[in-house]
């Protein structure tokens, strides 16, 4: 008897683990202009615009409408990209006469494609993100700055950021450690905070990823998860891959329950899909080949 309640159990955590989370009601492969291929792409909220990294190295925008592109940058990142009200704010490296990297933070006007420097030319920035107030938050040296003004713990939600491979959160002038998995030979990479602000997540090489509360309690694991973002508050979408040594064999997009209790893959095995982008009700994403998706999908009340 004791057996066979084990087995049911193990059945039912089996069904859990690969319940629907997700409904995936349309997917349509978005027209990207002649010559562009997108090795990163980030729909605008709007769904107007697209920001992309081509496989040529340049960072672009393309207007939807149109059907154009335009260079953003040739040296700009996709890293901490984002869209404002009137436009977008990137990265931008640069090497200085002693072959010494640096990277300043740019904002590029949509309307009439004028770029303007928000942070000047750093070698220790460790994150940007945009306020919800639209105000443009740099940390730099572990201090956070806002349009490059110190601003108060008051006046921002959390934002995560690396520095040396450790977890780091800023509440304005404050800088916490946040590393649940211990700080030994760590190395955290690609942290966020729920649409909330109320949770932490994160990917630990090595370890997998994670979701936690703020302060580090909480620690639930969502198994290998690359390049993962909030969907909502209870749900996290990455991609799950597999390589030759060479290069990317295999490619899906899942969603996870942010407790880890459920997954779910979206897309099918005739694609390499990787580092996708997610706003509720639609998902982004690329394939290897340097196309683009997006994946209208409604949640599944659980």
């Amino acid at each position: 008897m004791k057996k066979l309640i084990l087995s049911t159990l193990a059945v039912l955590a089996a069904m859990g683990l690969h319940a629907q989370l997700l409904k995936v009601e349309s997917m349509e492969r978005v027209r990207l202009p002649q010559g562009v291929r997108a090795e990163q792409a980030i729909l605008s909220p709007d769904g107007n615009s697209i920001a992309l990294s081509d496989l040529d190295g340049s960072l672009k925008v393309v207007d939807r409408r149109s059907g154009t592109a335009r260079t953003i940058s040739r040296t700009g990142s996709m890293m901490d990209l984002a869209f404002t009200a009137d436009g977008i704010v990137f990265r931008e490296a640069s090497t200085d006469g002693q072959r010494r990297r640096h990277v300043a933070v740019k904002s590029y006007r949509l309307s009439d494609g004028r770029t303007t420097e928000l942070v000047a030319p750093s070698r220790n920035l460790q994150t940007v993100a945009v306020g919800s107030d639209g105000s443009v938050l740099a940390v730099e040296s572990g201090r956070m700055y806002a349009a490059g003004n110190a601003v108060s713990a008051e006046a921002v939600r959390p934002v995560p950021s690396i520095d040396h491979g450790l977890l780091y959160l800023n509440y304005g002038s404050t800088r916490t450690a946040v590393c649940p998995l211990g700080t030994d030979g760590m190395s955290y990479l690609w942290p966020s905070v729920s649409p909330d602000g109320n949770s932490l997540l994160f990917f630990a090489a090595g370890y997998g990823t994670y979701t936690c509360s703020l302060d580090g309690s909480n620690l639930r694991h969502l198994g290998w998860l690359y390049a993962p973002v909030w969907y909502d508050n209870s749900t996290v979408v990455g991609m799950r891959t597999a390589n030759n040594g060479v290069v990317t064999t295999e490619g899906h997009i899942i969603a996870t329950a942010a407790d880890g209790s459920a997954s779910q893959t979206l897309t099918e095995d005739n694609l390499i899909a990787v580092l996708p982008s997610a706003t509720p009700g639609q998902i982004s994403f690329t394939t290897t080949e340097g196309e683009m998706y997006i994946m209208n999908v409604k949640s599944i009340a659980r």
